[in-house]
């Protein structure tokens, strides 16, 4: 055999043996230290592979680490269990399903992976919550389902509101509940709806994590409404590094929390949607005992722009929502009614803003603003409003309706607005510090000071001021070089401070 042919055998022999060893490697590769490499698993998409690797973990008993390691589409919906964490490795992933987060105590790190959504079917991209409704019986502490999807997707720690009444979950059946108290007897079947909660006290519960998700709508149609991310009846959720772009369709937002408790916010981007955020409550079993508000969140460093918003604000506080946070926000270019909405009913108080900035919002019709509220007490502090050269809104912030209490303090207001404050029909609050550039305002009952410090408007409260007359005294009095005017014993006016 010639010395060319026994260097051409060898290297046939090398080659195979690479071959064989990329084969052993790929068969082992699924799992490394506890990590399931998905791609590994059986599946007609990246979803079926998911849920393939969680059978895998499982028939082990444990929980483990997911990692996506190639790009691709998914189409079936994931399903990961409470404890789990899951990894998406950088690329485009076309989603045509909902990935529903419906455990606890689960990490779910997309690492800014492009997530493009392509269809226009309504619904919800991005679905947080259990989302598990129905009817259910009780014996004491056991309730079984009678309709609905039963218990199966239910931990415990999860929480339930049953037939006017909220329970723990100790836990859970595909078809029963065991609860940490008794729901006494219960034999015709009454409503029941689950709450997801990453705060929960029993059970190995823990926050849900949700980190650097990238969400693009791609063919977005004006009359569809769709949420790309869809919060329900949830607390201990952490989400962080948000992105969501293209939903424009009908009433369609970015975020929408419904029933959202102590939940966090953080680096949140909303561009070119139909509203960035929306809050509200729901009731969990159809009584009012069942009544869930959106109460006490948290949201930092946002940035919501250039969304067309209609007539409800790029945030839209529908009044089931009370003491919830805004801190460092920047609304621009956003051509809504309103860049920050709080509408009418009950529970739409304490909700606070810090140091927002507002650029160039509005579309310029009568009666649009930056910020619109017809109830409750909340507060601005720190703000900034500019406007830019069109389309710019009337007011830069309105109070409207009786009773309501717009609190705003240290605010700059410069630009082409038309009233920089306007409290309207009995509406109140306390103005401080306030620099209005000599853009006009109307403070109505609003105790309002300027950047000094001097109380320069009507509807201050008395304090500080004492003067003597006879009960009922209508007139003006003179303290020192303020001049009073005073209605029948109240003072309604002060001047020349």
């Amino acid at each position: 055999m010639g010395k060319m042919m026994k260097t051409r055998l060898i290297i046939i022999a090398f080659a195979l043996s690479v071959v064989q060893s990329e084969k052993s490697y790929s068969q082992t590769f699924s799992d490394i230290n506890g990590i399931r490499f998905v791609s590994a698993f059986s599946g007609a998409d990246l979803g079926a592979k998911i849920n393939s690797a969680v059978a895998d973990c499982q028939v082990g008993g444990t929980t483990c680490n997911l990692y996506v390691d190639i790009p691709g589409t998914i189409s079936t919906m994931p399903d990961v269990p409470a404890g789990y964490t899951i990894t998406f490795a950088p690329g485009t992933y076309t989603l045509t399903t909902t990935i529903k987060i419906n455990h606890t105590h689960t990490t779910w790190n997309f690492g800014n992976a492009f997530i493009n959504y392509p269809l226009d079917t309504g619904g919800q991209v991005v679905w947080i919550g259990k989302n598990i409704y129905g009817t259910a019986t009780a014996v004491g502490n056991i309730l079984t389902s009678v309709t609905g999807p039963g218990f199966a997707d239910v931990d415990a720690g999860d929480g339930v509101y049953f037939n006017g009444a909220a329970y723990n979950v100790a836990s859970s059946t595909a078809t029963t509940l065991t609860l940490t108290q008794s729901a006494g007897t219960v034999n015709v079947p009454a409503n029941f709806g689950m709450f997801l909660s990453g705060d929960g006290d029993v059970g190995a519960t823990g926050p849900i994590i949700v980190r650097d998700l990238n969400i693009h709508h791609s063919t977005p149609i004006n009359s569809t409404t769709i949420d790309a991310i869809h919060v329900e009846a949830v607390t201990g959720l952490r989400m962080d590094g948000i992105y969501v772009t293209g939903f424009s369709g009908g009433t369609s937002n970015a975020l929408n929390c419904i029933a959202c408790i102590s939940n966090k916010f953080q680096n949140f981007t909303a561009n070119a949607n139909a509203h960035a955020l929306n809050l509200d409550g729901r009731t969990m079993d159809g009584t009012p005992n069942s009544e869930v508000d959106s109460n006490e969140n948290n949201f930092y460093g946002y940035d919501f722009v250039a969304n067309t918003g209609g007539s409800d604000g790029e945030i839209h506080l529908q009044g089931k929502a009370g003491s919830n946070h805004f801190f460092g926000g920047r609304y621009e270019g956003n051509r809504g009614g309103y860049a920050v909405h709080i509408m009418f009913t009950a529970n739409c108080s304490g909700n606070v803003w810090y140091a927002p900035y507002f650029e160039s919002n509005g579309n310029g019709t009568p009666g649009s603003a930056d910020f619109l509220q017809q109830c409750g007490q909340n507060s601005i502090y720190d703000a900034s409003n500019t406007t830019g050269s069109v389309n710019f809104p009337v007011f830069a912030y309105v109070a409207q309706s009786v009773g309501t209490l717009m609190n705003v303090t240290n605010i700059s207001v410069r630009g082409l607005y038309t009233t920089s404050l306007s409290y309207m029909s009995g509406a109140g609050g306390k103005i401080m510090r306030a620099n209005t550039s000599g853009i006009p305002y109307a403070p109505g009952n609003a105790q309002f000071e300027d950047i000094n410090g001097n109380i320069i408007s009507n509807g201050i409260n008395a304090t500080g001021y004492q003067v003597n007359g006879s009960p009922g005294f209508s007139g003006t009095k003179t303290v020192g070089p303020c001049t009073l005017t005073v209605n029948s014993g109240l003072i309604t006016n002060v001047t020349g401070c």
